[in-house]
């Protein structure tokens, strides 16, 4: 009955807060794949699991956009559910699981993708799934409880693969766990056996060895992350990021309250405390090692949420720890009001922060997001405030920019207008007269403008938006001008 409290909670909370139609970037490109229907698993940007879920989705009425998001919603609050669970599960109190529940719940990555279409909630859901399964697993030995988590690990890496990074810390807990497990004739022939089949089907089946080397060289490369090199500079440098990003995803009295819980348990509980630690290091690591991605101005930190989430475990064990401190010197009245302050401060502190700091800085003109400017989108309220509640800036752009470029025009546009253009054209069906040419290559090239001939006679050529590192205007031959159309600018040649 608790469980389903706080799931309803949650889900309560992320519906109100949830975007009610389109978005930009990825998680239009997940709205569009979703309703016509792509499920692949080409290389490591597909995520088919969550697709899937996100056609099932698309059955309910409304927008498809607000029921894709409504997607990442429900398994947001599956994983909040999940923290409570798991916190209960490490000897925690009711009290001390709804802190570390409550501060996953309005931590800012963890809620902003929430509510928008994204596969990170989904991500730590099943990562938090999966340690609840191996921690049920160690205290009654049961092998079908280690075998669903198994098989919980593999479906979830059909979300995303940086689940797999999950893997070094899962071997190692069961290995202190039980050791005998990894010591037996069979159970050496079993991963022995297994080493040898996946071996010979990447070698010898050309489907899979192709796929193999598609995730691996990608783009995107995972061998990216596993280059043997470990530039200091760099290192430190997203290594600050990274904490920067911590004490944001916990701006309140949690972030020391989880330190501290990390202290307890590995006093208290050492296994676990391996467990949930070196699920944090290995992720962390992976990415802060990736020193060519760099966090500044990047959404870099999409992928230490599954870390957010670890921590919320701790935040729980560190508020049980300040409860216990306070048992041998006030009363238990005083401790439980304690403890409950801990919570009220750790749910409603957050929302408060990232409601204000969007306003401070705009008006103090600091530039905390850096991001690139499109039309109808305040940058450092998109981006430091979670809650997407009415915003519809993404839509009304793609709406009005196809509406006021005349037939047969092109449009250039980098991939975040780019998405939401394509969106309507294709899951619409609006005007799909117009070309729409994006970048040659990955993501983050630049779009090369030229002029457009089609049957002898120049095409009307607009960019999406002006912001120079995104466009390469050398193809672009005579005297011309920029003029504003709409939230566009057409490219008009000089008479």
């Amino acid at each position: 009955m608790v469980l389903l409290v706080v799931f309803g909670a949650a889900l309560a909370f992320y519906g109100a807060t949830l975007a009610p139609t389109l978005i930009w970037g990825d998680s239009a490109w997940f709205t569009l794949y979703a309703v016509r229907g792509n499920l692949s698993f080409s290389n490591a940007s597909e995520h088919p699991f969550y697709l899937l879920v996100s056609r099932l989705f698309l059955w309910l009425p409304g927008d498809p956009g607000r029921n894709v998001a409504l997607v990442s919603a429900v398994f947001a609050a599956l994983a909040v559910t999940l923290a409570y669970r798991v916190a209960r599960q490490l000897g925690v109190s009711a009290l001390a699981a709804a802190v570390g529940a409550g501060a996953l719940a309005v931590s800012h990555g963890f809620w902003l993708h929430a509510v928008i279409p994204e596969v990170y909630t989904a991500n730590a859901c099943f990562l938090l799934a999966v340690i609840s399964l191996v921690l049920a697993w160690s205290e009654h030995g049961r092998l079908w409880v280690l075998a669903c988590a198994g098989l919980v690990w593999l479906v979830g890496l059909t979300n995303h693969l940086v689940l797999a990074g999950a893997a070094p810390a899962l071997i190692t807990f069961v290995a202190i766990s039980r050791p005998h497990l990894f010591l037996t004739r069979r159970a050496l022939l079993i991963a022995g056996g297994g080493i040898v089949l996946c071996a010979v089907l990447v070698a010898v089946v050309p489907p899979v060895s192709a796929l193999a080397y598609k995730i691996w060289v990608g783009p995107p490369g995972i061998s990216d992350y596993f280059r043997l090199t470990f530039p200091v500079g760099p290192m430190l440098r997203e290594s600050a990021y990274y904490v920067m990003y911590l004490a944001y995803q916990f701006p309140t009295v949690t972030l020391p309250v989880g330190i501290l819980g990390i202290y307890a348990l590995v006093r208290d509980r050492p296994r676990h405390a391996v467990l949930l630690l070196l699920l944090v290091l290995v992720n962390a690591g992976v990415f802060i090692h990736h020193t060519a991605w760099v966090s500044a101005a990047t959404a870099k930190f999409v992928f230490y949420i599954s870390d957010y989430a670890v921590f919320a475990l701790f935040c729980a064990v560190g508020a049980e720890e300040v409860m216990r401190l306070l048992r041998t010197s006030v009363s238990p009245a005083m401790v439980r009001a304690t403890g409950l302050a801990v919570l009220v401060l750790g749910i409603t502190v957050p929302p408060l922060v990232y409601g204000l700091l969007p306003a401070v800085s705009t008006m103090y003109g600091i530039d905390l997001i850096q991001a690139k400017t499109v039309p109808y989108r305040d940058n450092q309220q998109y981006f430091l405030n979670p809650n997407k509640h009415g915003y519809r800036g993404a839509r009304r752009f793609a709406e009005e920019a196809l509406r006021v470029v005349p037939p047969e025009a092109v449009i250039f546009a980098d991939y975040t207008p780019a998405t939401v253009l394509r969106y309507l054209q294709l899951a619409e069906g609006v005007r799909r007269d117009v070309g729409l040419r994006v970048a040659d290559g990955k993501v983050d090239d630049r779009v090369h403008v030229t002029w457009v001939e089609a049957g002898g006679v120049r095409r009307p050529v607009f960019v999406a938006t002006m912001t120079p590192d995104y466009y390469d205007f050398s193809g672009l031959t005579g005297d011309y001008e920029f003029v504003p159309a709409g939230p566009i600018f057409e490219v008009r040649a000089r008479e």
